[in-house]
């Protein structure tokens, strides 16, 4: 994915590919990445049962979060509607197509928070505040990398055209 993507969202380093046409720069990074995400919860977690279902749950809050922005574009699409003709629409009527995006948007949010909470862990104990901390931290340092990303890429992209 990250030799197929575009040089303004991913810097040129990223996306160098070896011999065998495989971005060994963007494994390194996927290394990097895949490796915290065990060795940091590993030093908390405990045993490697705790650790597989914490990953699991993982994946449970952070995957459905990308979809968070596709209601919000929804949303966006339908406020400014008006002003484009399209042969097919969802719902005819805007204000029923915001409210059902917005409600999307609200229910997918709520689940993503829910899931935030510990399960199979007793409440309040050092490896609940733990476990919690890395489900609040984690989302927001992947969105961190993710608006990072494209800036280094313009920076590197303007050293080289220069």
């Amino acid at each position: 994915m990250l030799a197929e993507t575009e040089s303004k969202y991913i810097p040129h380093a990223l996306t160098k590919i070896n011999e065998f046409g495989a971005p060994i720069n963007g494994y390194k990074l996927t290394a990097v990445l895949v490796g915290i995400l065990i060795v940091i919860p590993a030093l908390g977690i405990g045993n490697m049962n705790d650790l597989y279902n914490w990953l699991l749950d993982l994946n449970s809050i952070v995957m459905p979060l990308h979809y968070l922005w596709v209601f919000v574009a929804y949303m966006a699409l339908r406020r400014i509607a008006d002003r484009f003709t399209s042969e097919y629409h969802f719902i005819q009527n805007s204000k029923i197509a915001f409210g059902f995006g917005l409600w999307c948007f609200v229910f997918t949010a709520f689940a993503c928070i829910m899931g935030m909470f510990p399960k199979g862990v007793a409440a309040y104990t050092s490896q609940w505040y733990f476990q919690i901390s890395l489900n609040l931290l984690t989302p927001f340092v992947l969105l961190g990398l993710g608006l990072i990303l494209p800036s280094i890429a313009k920076s590197i992209n303007k050293k080289i055209s220069e």
